[in-house]
């Protein structure tokens, strides 16, 4: 695999996981069913192993980053955080 093709799927990963992540979130919201009680459920642990998986396809786009093209890096760094900021909003929302 080159470091091109490494970089893209780095790229693409944050952001699928965290439209995964916003989906659960949202589903579990609207039917009430991650409901807080005295445990979390098994939504909420998903939801949490989805938002930890981010790390090493971010840690893994910056390594392979080509820093020639800076403007190109900012935006997709950009694009995560706005997923990952999707992602959080039904959690603030419905108050998970």
């Amino acid at each position: 695999m080159n470091r091109e093709r490494i970089n893209r799927v780095c790229a693409v990963g944050p952001v699928a996981l965290s439209i995964l992540a916003f989906g659960l979130a949202l589903i579990g919201g609207i039917s009430g069913f991650a409901q807080p009680a005295h445990d979390e459920g098994a939504a909420a642990h998903v939801f949490q192993l989805l938002i930890v998986a981010e790390a090493p396809f971010i840690f893994g786009y910056f390594f392979s980053a080509n820093w020639e093209h800076l403007r190109r890096v900012a935006l997709t760094a950009g694009l995560d955080l706005a997923a990952l900021a999707l992602a959080f909003a039904p959690v603030f929302y419905y108050h998970l």
